[in-house]
């Protein structure tokens, strides 16, 4: 009897004990949500009309003449400051390599970004360099420094510059040689503003180029009075 009430008390308290909790697995979140990847647009132009849009392409197209293709690219015209980072224009905003943003629009602008891209994509490092060597400047791109001691800016001014339709002079050789060498530099052709000394020579010199054109707009400034790079360091 003594043995069966022993039994009962230990049943009793074996069933009554709290067992130690069995560890559970940790419950997955079901409301994070997963990494949010950003779409871009595609490739094409945005917030241009009709006469903006037309523009721009014939602008890539002068690049495309002058065999500085262009890649796929996203442009986005702004009708403030504000949309380029109160720039006139940006190239490669937010890391995008393949994005130009137009805030003034202007041919020589929209040319200079253009130019960016083709730079980016195209031009190798020795080029760069040598370009910076010509010139004079120890950085390619650091924007610590004014726009005009930065490689990356006077090879873009210099760049537009050479692919302007407005021829220069035999007589003006010698005031644009570096300019005319630079251009030459960094394309890997003459620039077409002595294309027509074909006509008077039989063909036009190859001047091995490196220059600086107008820190202004091309399209409102005549070549003919821009400084040379040599002049506007005097200045600075």
């Amino acid at each position: 009897m003594k043995a069966l009430t022993t039994l009962l008390i230990f049943s009793i308290l074996l069933n009554t004990t709290p067992s130690a909790a069995a560890p559970t697995e940790p419950e997955l979140n079901v409301d994070v949500p997963e990494a949010t990847v950003e779409t871009l647009d595609a490739y094409g132009i945005y917030g241009a009309d009709s006469a903006q849009e037309a523009e721009i392409t014939a602008a890539m197209a002068v690049l495309a003449d002058n065999g500085l293709t262009v890649p796929e690219l996203r442009i986005y015209v702004h009708e403030s400051n504000q949309g380029c980072r109160e720039n006139q224009g940006l190239f490669g905003t937010g890391g995008d390599k393949h994005r130009v943003d137009i805030c003034n629009f202007d041919e020589s602008i929209i040319r200079h970004e253009l130019v960016h891209a083709w730079e980016h994509h195209n031009m190798d490092d020795s080029t760069r360099q040598a370009f910076q060597d010509h010139i004079g400047l120890d950085n390619w791109n650091d924007h610590d420094q004014p726009h005009y001691s930065r490689g990356i800016e006077e090879a873009a001014y210099l760049i537009v510059w050479g692919m302007d339709d407005n021829p220069i002079s035999r007589m003006s050789r010698n005031h644009y040689a570096d300019d005319l060498t630079g251009y030459e530099l960094l394309t890997g052709t003459a620039s077409p503003r002595i294309s027509h000394w074909n006509d008077e020579a039989g063909s036009a010199p190859s001047l091995r180029p490196l220059i600086t054109p107008c820190a202004g707009s091309t399209s409102t400034y005549r070549i003919d009075s821009c400084p040379t790079l040599a002049e506007i360091r005097t200045r600075s």
